[in-house]
């Protein structure tokens, strides 16, 4: 990244407060990342509404990476996968 960043953040003008309802896009699964993101960026003064789209986004991944995993732990059980080799077994 090119240039200085800034020392310190600082606080929004006519930042939310408090936690915003949980987006229905959002699986209801991910309710306990989204309300600790967002009471977090809210205690600091840094949540808008403009940022709660990039904050589904983000929960929204880190849940798509729990499910890859599953699938993938679930896959290396019914594929017979050597885990260490990362090839099938014969």
């Amino acid at each position: 990244m090119r240039g200085r960043r800034p020392a310190t953040l600082k606080a929004i003008e006519g930042g939310l407060s408090g936690t915003a309802p949980l987006p229905p896009d959002v699986p209801k699964s991910c309710r306990a990342e989204w309300d600790r993101v967002v009471s977090d960026l809210a205690a600091r003064k840094l949540l808008t509404p403009a940022m709660l789209g990039s904050v589904a986004a983000y929960v929204i991944a880190r849940w798509t990476v729990g499910e890859c995993v599953k699938a993938v732990q679930k896959c290396e059980i019914a594929c017979n996968v050597a885990p260490r080799e990362g090839r099938l077994s014969r």
